[in-house]
């Protein structure tokens, strides 16, 4: 019988082969906060993208702001203070492409979107 893979309720190898696995309740990934950036979606080659607003409370620190052109890699464009509760970027939009943005917050709360570059 143990062959086929069935033990019988009342066999004594029972309680022997009887185990419990942990899991931790904390195990499934927490999903980050992810906003929507708001701005034109089209722009010269040339001109400046300038990015602003408020920190999200409790993520206080340096903003990081990266892109991404045409889906090649992603490349931080700017570095804003972020620790007064705003912050404030600029950055010059040099090569044609659909550029995809990231602004990042301390702790993993993000804001994407993205512009074309003509």
């Amino acid at each position: 019988m143990f062959a086929l893979g069935y033990i019988p309720r009342g066999h004594p190898l029972l309680p022997a082969l009887h185990f419990r696995i942990p899991i931790s309740r904390h195990s499934a990934p927490v999903a980050k906060p992810r906003l929507r950036l708001t701005g034109p979606a089209i722009v010269r080659r040339g001109s400046f993208l300038t990015f602003h607003g408020r920190v999200p409370s409790g993520h206080e620190g340096a903003v990081v702001i990266r892109g991404s052109l045409d889906g090649g890699t992603w490349r931080t464009l700017a570095i804003a203070d972020g620790n007064g509760g705003t912050y404030r970027a600029r950055i010059l939009l040099s090569r044609r492409g659909h550029l995809r943005l990231r602004v990042l917050f301390r702790g993993g709360v993000e804001e994407v979107g993205s512009v074309r570059v003509r």
